[in-house]
């Protein structure tokens, strides 16, 4: 039905969007955000939501992505099932503020997002949550903090087989 031709949008959008294809990935993502919030699918919006975000992080538009980013934090309920995205979407804002230059003084956030999606035993969570600490902790210059988030999002990864992300972590890493 609607639900399951909304999901095979978003999962081809995150394909388009691992394979590089950000062009297209952004038109997908785009159009899965409108359809799902069109319809009242917020699981689905909230999604799609941070696949746009992620797209537009790709491509340098931190400004748009974390309006994005915020508004999926916003619908996304804080516990619960819908509750698994809300950690990851955290560390994808924290990364658009780097972007920004917003301060962050503490790693509160992080620590908070990192231990919902342990609580939730939410290894790829994690994984991703590590990963864009590492992306902001690199941005701000804090080398030693990074790589070492970089490595542990690379360990996760490889004992998941999540291949295309491995890649990305490890380019990160080398280029830390």
């Amino acid at each position: 039905g609607i639900s399951a031709q909304r999901d095979a949008q978003v999962a081809a959008a995150m394909v388009r969007s691992r394979r590089g294809q950000l062009d297209d990935a952004l038109l997908n993502a785009r159009d899965c955000v409108l359809r799902a919030e069109e319809s009242g699918a917020t699981s689905c919006a909230v999604v799609s939501r941070w696949v746009l975000g992620d797209v537009l992080q790709r491509r340098g538009a931190a400004d748009e992505s974390r309006q994005v980013l915020q508004i999926a934090i916003d619908m996304s309920p804080v516990t619960g099932a819908g509750g698994v995205w809300r950690p990851t979407l955290m560390a994808w804002l924290g990364l658009a503020d780097a972007m920004l230059g917003v301060d962050d003084p503490d790693d509160r956030r992080w620590e908070e997002a990192l231990a919902a999606a342990r609580e939730i035993d939410n290894r790829p969570g994690e994984a991703g949550i590590r990963w864009k600490r590492a992306e902001a902790n690199a941005s701000r210059g804090r080398w030693s903090a990074a790589i070492g988030d970089f490595e542990a999002a690379a360990a996760i990864y490889e004992d998941e087989a999540a291949l295309p992300n491995l890649g990305r972590v490890l380019r990160g890493l080398g280029d830390a």
